[in-house]
């Protein structure tokens, strides 16, 4: 039985594809020390809906698209460009009624014994952004 439960943050989160995505988050309680982000990997897929093969985005701490800012308190922040969101994620915000918000959720991999744990996962709707200067 493991030393302690955590939960699973269910989140829908709202990006605009003019600028990038930088979202930082924080898991578990502050104060809690029993576990970190120490030689972890983190994925992020983006899918049409949960059962889609294909993800429209993969993201990873590998690549640089999920950065670590503190492994001890568990701060990790997304560090996605527009140029990526307008290329792989079309606009499908909630006002556009056939268009559903896509599928993501957030895999934290052990670099050692291999265990993936999900630390977060929702729904993600992306927004026409006004100022594009491309």
């Amino acid at each position: 039985m493991p030393c302690c439960v955590r939960s699973v943050s269910k989140v829908t989160l709202t990006l605009f594809n003019n600028v990038w995505w930088m979202d930082a988050f924080q898991y578990g309680q502050p104060n809690d020390l029993t576990w970190d982000f120490n030689a972890k990997t983190f994925l992020l897929d983006i899918k049409l809906d949960p059962t889609a093969t294909t993800p429209l985005l993969a993201l990873s701490s590998l690549n640089g698209d999920i950065v670590v800012d503190d492994p001890i308190l568990r701060i990790l922040h997304m560090n996605v460009d527009d140029h990526i969101i307008r290329t792989g994620l079309p606009v499908n915000e909630l006002q556009v009624p056939e268009l559903d918000p896509y599928a993501y959720d957030l895999v934290m991999v052990d670099d050692v014994t291999g265990e993936r744990m999900l630390l977060m996962f929702g729904w993600i709707e992306v927004c026409q952004g006004v100022t594009i200067e491309d």
